[in-house]
């Protein structure tokens, strides 16, 4: 599994063809990008791995990252399950 870190990473052209749907175009479905939450996930996660969380932080607009940080602080939010543990934070 990717894991996006702090600064952007490179990505492979076999994690593109894992990560990306076929012939890499994107669909709209109904007003959805992609029908499919697994591929929704998979272009998201590829992309932050490529941009870096801190980019990624940096472009949201503050609205945005106001309710991220909520859900980071668990406000609002039991039912969304963030773990941490010692190693993911030692590869940030």
């Amino acid at each position: 599994m990717l894991v996006p870190k702090r600064k952007g990473q490179p990505v492979t052209s076999d994690m593109m063809e894992r990560y990306t749907t076929a012939e890499g175009k994107l669909e709209l479905f109904d007003g959805d990008i992609l029908p499919f939450y697994h591929e929704k996930e998979k272009l998201i996660l590829i992309c932050l791995y490529n941009l870096g969380l801190e980019k990624f932080v940096q472009i949201l607009p503050d609205q945005s990252k106001a309710i991220l940080k909520q859900i980071l602080d668990g406000e609002n939010n039991h039912h969304i399950p963030i773990y941490f543990n010692e190693q993911s934070n030692k590869d940030a």
